[in-house]
């Protein structure tokens, strides 16, 4: 799995305002990376996103991950939920 491959809405349920997730631009076998973009608004202002919206937008990623996983052994996506975080740290907030 590598490159774009279909669009994010193909494995979460978000849609806008919550989605955070724009773009898949690279799947690989442990990782994904994702794009979106951040506008002024309740998770993010002053150019600084909250912890909140960044927690949401890890977590749409994992979801992308986990559904493209699935796909690739030929199971139906799925939808992912997460259900908790631990031993997790925001040092400063994400610009």
């Amino acid at each position: 799995m590598s490159g774009a491959a279909e669009p994010p809405a193909e494995f979460i349920p978000h849609r806008p305002p919550i989605l955070c997730v724009d773009e898949i631009v690279e799947m690989a076998e442990e990782r994904v990376v994702c794009a979106g973009l951040v506008q002024a608004g309740p998770h993010a202002c002053a150019g600084e996103m909250w912890e909140e919206g960044l927690i949401e937008g890890l977590a749409q990623a994992a979801g992308v991950m986990h559904g493209a996983l699935l796909r690739k052994r030929g199971l139906p996506p799925g939808l992912g939920l997460l259900v908790g975080i631990r031993g997790f740290a925001v040092r400063r907030r994400a610009r």
